[in-house]
């Protein structure tokens, strides 16, 4: 069950009952954290190469996509793994964090960057 926590207005989430995918809203927010409605019937949307390239990312080399004009980049290596790397100055790795959802990735642009993951390609 998705914890409305981990939600964003604005995220994108799949309605099972439909097979549609939706940006959340207010009203279906209020509806997850409140428990009721027809909330049962949303999921996570995995994150896989096609929804980097909707976001606009371009793919680099060897499991990299880069976001243009940014330094954001997400590792993608072979298999379902999607990974966000941070570096030091010398290189060296910093931190990772395994990214598996849509809404994981539009939420931790939005906690680096400031600025909200636009969709490029519909």
């Amino acid at each position: 069950m998705i914890k409305s926590q981990e939600l964003r207005i604005g995220n994108f989430l799949l309605n099972s009952g439909n097979g549609q995918e939706f940006r959340l809203d207010f009203q279906v927010l209020e509806m997850i954290h409140r428990k009721r409605g027809w909330f049962t019937g949303i999921k996570r949307i995995p994150l896989t190469q096609d929804w980097l390239f909707k976001f606009g990312f371009e793919y680099v080399t060897m499991g990299i996509f880069n976001m243009p004009n940014t330094t954001f980049s997400v590792i993608k290596w072979s298999g379902e793994n999607c990974y966000y790397e941070s570096n030091d100055k010398k290189g060296s790795l910093k931190q990772r964090v395994e990214l598996e959802h849509v809404h994981q990735l539009q939420n931790l642009y939005f906690a680096l960057t400031g600025k909200e993951l636009e969709l490029s390609k519909p």
